[in-house]
């Protein structure tokens, strides 16, 4: 990102082969130590799982708080769901004249598929498909066909919201059909 260091002198990343294999290493030693992916970035002991994290995953509000945090909530009345950004740095985020929130915005109808998608997919077991109806307010066959054409090409699995062995290494690629 910009302003980070690696946005101003990005590393040398090594072929793609090479990363793989130390992909591939990892996830062996990690799986040897007893540990387990359940989200694109994410491994665990069994029922150590971050409950932080699964909140974001299965599309859950929560509530940024300090400088840079960000936030999402679905206000209980309308059901229409928001997102937030606090200022990003800290001396203007304790300036009660300035104030400590930098963006609110709506998420429209449009984004929700993508915006839930996008959260959900990460996960390695999926969720279930009535908690797209449940977190978004639309319901399933608002997407139904551009899933039933990921289902067809092998990357989604066809009764739950969750990508194939194939479709998890592929997410970007799914979620772009979703745009």
């Amino acid at each position: 990102e910009q302003n980070t260091e690696f946005f101003r002198r990005p590393p040398t990343l090594p072929q793609d082969e090479v990363l793989w294999g130390i992909q591939e290493q990892g996830i062996r030693h990690l799986e040897a130590a007893g540990y387990a992916q359940y989200e694109i970035s994410a491994y665990s002991k069994s029922s150590k799982q971050s409950k932080h994290n699964l909140n974001y995953w299965t599309f859950g509000d929560y509530i940024g708080v300090g400088a840079g945090a960000h936030g999402k909530w679905t206000d209980i009345n309308s059901g229409q769901i928001f997102r937030n950004r606090k200022t990003r740095l800290p001396k203007d985020y304790l300036n009660a004249i300035k104030g400590y929130s930098a963006q609110t915005s709506k998420i429209t109808d449009e984004e929700l598929p993508f915006e839930f998608l996008m959260n959900a997919l990460r996960l390695k077991q999926g969720v279930d498909k009535k908690l797209y109806q449940e977190r978004t307010g639309l319901t399933w066959s608002s997407i139904e066909s551009l899933w039933d054409q990921q289902v067809n090409t092998g990357l989604l699995e066809e009764h739950r919201v969750k990508t194939t062995d194939k479709g998890f290494l592929f997410l970007n690629q799914v979620l772009d059909s979703f745009i």
